[in-house]
C-alpha cells in the first residue's frame, strides 16, 4: 500500500483543527468584548438618566453606528469607544455602572450636569482612562479607594461635587509603588 506524502504533512493540522473548534465555541460570549459591549454598555446608561433636551434621544439608537451618537468618540483602530464627554447636557440620575464595561474609555467627561450618588465600583475595569471630569454634578459618598489605583490616570477633576475622604494616588507595579505626576481637583467635604 502507497501513502501519499503529502497527507502527512497535513495530518498534525487535522488532529489538532478539531480542539480549537470545539475550544472557541465553548468561550462563553460574555467574555467577548467588542463596539456591541460597549454600544449596550451606553444604552443602559441612557436608560438610567433623564434626558430634558433630549441630548442623547437623537441618535442613541441601535440604528445609528455607535461612533456616530452624540459624545461618542471612538479608536479608528479597534472601532471601540475611547471618548464619552457628555458635559454640559443637562443630563440628570446616577452614574451607571455599565460605563465599566467600555474597556477601550480613554476619557470620561460628564461635567456640568445633575448626576446625583456615589461612584459605581465597577468604573475601577477602566484601567485605560487617562481623563475624568465630573466636575459641577451632585456626586456624594466617599472617594472609593480605586481612583488611585487606575494606572494611566493623569487628570482627574471632582470639584463642585460633595465627596468626602481622602485619594491615595499612587498604585503598586509589581513589588515597586510607583506615585505618577498627576492633576488633581478634588473638593473633599470634612466628615
Amino acid at each position: 500500500m502507497k501513502i501519499d506524502m503529502s497527507l502527512l504533512y497535513f495530518a498534525p493540522i487535522m488532529l489538532v483543527l478539531p480542539y480549537f473548534i470545539v475550544s472557541s465555541l465553548a468561550l462563553p460570549t460574555s467574555s467577548v468584548k467588542n463596539i456591541t459591549t460597549d454600544q449596550h454598555a451606553l444604552l443602559a446608561f441612557k436608560e438610567q438618566v433623564i434626558d430634558p433636551r433630549g441630548v442623547l434621544a437623537h441618535n442613541w439608537s441601535v440604528s445609528h453606528p455607535v461612533c456616530s451618537w452624540v459624545g461618542i468618540s471612538c479608536d479608528s483602530r479597534h472601532h471601540r469607544v475611547t471618548k464619552l464627554d457628555l458635559s454640559d447636557s443637562s443630563l440628570e440620575g446616577p452614574i451607571s455602572a455599565h460605563l465599566g464595561n467600555i474597556s477601550f474609555l480613554v476619557s470620561l467627561n460628564i461635567s456640568g450636569n445633575n448626576f446625583h450618588g456615589h461612584l459605581p465600583n465597577e468604573l475601577r475595569q477602566l484601567r485605560r482612562l487617562k481623563f475624568i471630569d465630573f466636575n459641577f454634578n451632585r456626586l456624594s459618598g466617599v472617594l472609593p479607594s480605586w481612583m488611585g489605583s487606575l494606572p494611566k490616570l493623569r487628570m482627574l477633576s471632582l470639584r463642585y461635587n460633595s465627596f468626602r475622604g481622602d485619594l491615595l494616588l499612587c498604585y503598586i507595579s509589581s513589588t515597586i509603588k510607583i506615585c505618577e505626576e498627576i492633576c488633581i481637583y478634588v473638593d473633599l467635604k470634612t466628615l
